[in-house]
């Protein structure tokens, strides 16, 4: 399995080197350069989804919170960004992190039913924001390839979440798993625990859009880092079609590769010259694993704090 991901960790640093060369690789380490005082600031940007993923997942958390140390969450939200970030199934495979984290304080149950809640909450955030961006591309582009993605990537969004909140809920069907008692007893005490949990809390779908506004607020001020005129729709529709590619691109670590083919691809039909669009993508990499590395840091090799609270 690790040489898997080796395989396609190399496969999509191969294929973001293609499109540097496609693209002009003088021209995209000249806009480096150029956005290279602007890196700090970009750093505050996407260092700021922190804080409001860990409010989102206090908020879903509800009465349990107050077992819940501020380390403990900020730990575990720390390594769910490592997690999330690097490893190939992006946020899905972040939240497992955060359960095996949050489990021993709240309860594994309580723990698995908030993660499901948190994926969900997710999916709807991107429904929210993708509906911003297809708007926004409508206005702008009219009806397009782009404005019409768009509309469907956000109507993705918005039907996965609803099919996560029913589906865990749900639970498997007792005949298929009646000949497995432990199975069976899992999934009953399971979909007890998701049947408790609130799954759509309208508070924690905003803290999570706002965390997307923030990501536009960085792709825009990225944009103007590297030459292109500062515009906030511009940034929307990027982000949103960074948000699609890196769906496609999930099984590769950190999604390197297929969002700068993507987005150098669409570059053109936005205005933008592919050189500059690849050499945004390069910086939000850039700063997403340096920020992986040192919330990793944190999380993995800070001491647990807590007691345990049972499993239920």
């Amino acid at each position: 399995m690790d040489a898997l991901r080796v395989v396609l960790l190399v496969a999509g640093l191969g294929l973001l080197a293609a499109v540097v060369s496609w693209a002009g690789a003088g021209q995209v380490r000249e806009a480096l350069n150029q956005a290279a005082g602007f890196i700090p600031l970009l750093v505050l940007c996407e260092g700021g989804r922190l804080p409001l993923e860990s409010l989102m997942t206090r908020v879903l958390l509800g009465a349990r919170a107050r077992r819940l140390p501020l380390g403990v969450l900020l730990r575990a939200q720390a390594v769910f960004y490592a997690v999330s970030t690097v490893a190939p199934g992006g946020r899905l495979v972040g939240e497992v992190s955060k359960v095996a984290l949050l489990a021993p304080h709240v309860g594994r149950l309580r723990a698995a039913a908030v993660a499901s809640a948190s994926q969900a909450t997710s999916f709807f955030a991107d429904a929210l924001f993708g509906l911003v961006a297809a708007v926004t591309a409508l206005v702008v582009l009219g009806v397009s390839v782009l404005s019409v993605a768009l509309v469907v990537f956000t109507v993705t969004c918005a039907a996965l979440g609803v099919l996560v909140v029913f589906g865990m809920q749900a639970g498997l069907p007792q005949r298929l798993v009646a000949r497995f008692p432990r199975v069976l007893r899992a999934a009953t005490n399971y979909r007890r625990a998701a049947r408790a949990q609130r799954m759509l809390v309208p508070q924690a779908v905003l803290l999570l859009f706002f965390g997307r506004v923030l990501q536009a607020a960085f792709i825009t001020i990225a944009l103007y880092a590297v030459g292109i005129r500062f515009s906030p729709s511009l940034g929307a529709m990027t982000l949103a079609l960074n948000m699609m590619a890196s769906v496609l691109g999930d099984a590769i670590p950190g999604q390197v590769g297929p969002t700068a083919a993507a987005l150098a691809l669409s570059a053109p039909a936005l205005g933008i010259a592919s050189a500059a669009m690849v050499s945004v993508t390069v910086i939000v990499h850039a700063v997403q694993f340096a920020w992986a590395a040192a919330f990793g840091a944190v999380g993995f090799f800070t001491p647990r704090a807590g007691r345990a609270q049972g499993t239920a």
